[in-house]
């Protein structure tokens, strides 16, 4: 598999989530481009790097790291990256 359809996804499955499954059609686009600002930067992990994203359409987190890109639930968010729910 090519290092663009590990992070695109195309098609293929993600971890054990289909690409085409996860959240709605604006944030992938958004994803993928990589320009638009949706799903919205909530913040950014040095340590993991990596960024949590939200879309507003959808509801959807994201954790957007180097290499890939997948939905996440919101309690492992609150697990992956404490420092956005703090306070």
């Amino acid at each position: 598999m090519a290092e663009s359809d590990a992070y695109l996804g195309g098609g293929r499955m993600v971890g054990d989530r289909d690409w085409f499954m996860q959240g709605c059609d604006r944030c992938r686009q958004g994803i993928l481009s990589g320009k638009a600002d949706n799903p919205e930067l909530i913040v950014t992990s040095v340590r993991m790097h990596a960024h949590l994203r939200r879309c507003w359409f959808c509801a959807a987190w994201w954790e957007d790291g180097e290499r890939e890109a997948h939905v996440v639930e919101e309690r492992e968010a609150r697990v992956l990256f404490p420092e956005a729910f703090d306070g």
